[in-house]
């Protein structure tokens, strides 16, 4: 569209209300322009993938036997990964109890290849019990002994004593302890 084009459909428009009317006109032009670019790079592409189909429903797509083996071969590996799913889910489940990780590893082993799982958890308490016993005992204190509080320290009771009796030089202080001795 032209300026003599506008003025012809609008003859008391201005030169600022042509100008605008063209600037909105080319950018709509603009805007269906690109619209039909798209429609058709799309109307190409459905063509092409409507050959593709064609070339693929031609073809030979294999013997049902193929397609048996490809079925087999998945569910094999799915079957797989659900036992490999099952044993980790085992697996962080016995560890949460508190069981050895090598003995965890050993039972699950033994479920698998449908061994003897009594030994196996007899070993599984038997290790657990030690490994809970040894933690108790690391946990456990011992005053006065296995290095547990430094020899110059003195325990709680000492302490009071020396607090409500003081120096014992003194004879009523060591009257009262020679009491107790």
């Amino acid at each position: 569209m032209t300026r003599n084009d506008v003025l012809k459909i609008f003859p008391t428009a201005s030169e600022e209300d042509i100008t605008a009317l063209l600037n909105a006109h080319q950018s709509e032009m603009q805007a269906e322009k690109s619209k039909a670019k798209n429609l058709k790079d799309t109307s190409k592409e459905l063509e092409e993938a409507r050959a593709e189909i064609e070339a693929l429903k031609s073809k030979d797509t294999g013997a049902p036997e193929d397609w048996q083996s490809q079925i087999a071969k998945l569910t094999e590996a799915n079957e797989k990964a659900q036992l490999t799913i099952k044993n980790m889910e085992l697996k962080n489940n016995l560890l949460s109890q508190g069981f050895v990780a090598e003995d965890v590893d050993e039972y699950i082993k033994t479920v698998n290849e449908g061994g003897d799982i009594a030994s196996v958890l007899g070993k599984m308490r038997t290790n657990a019990i030690s490994a809970h016993d040894k933690e108790r005992m690391e946990r456990m204190t011992n005053p006065k002994g296995s290095g547990q509080t430094p020899p110059d320290e003195k325990d709680t009771a000492s302490k009071l004593v020396s607090q409500m009796f003081g120096d014992s030089s003194n004879k009523n202080n060591t009257d009262i302890l020679a009491y107790y001795k």
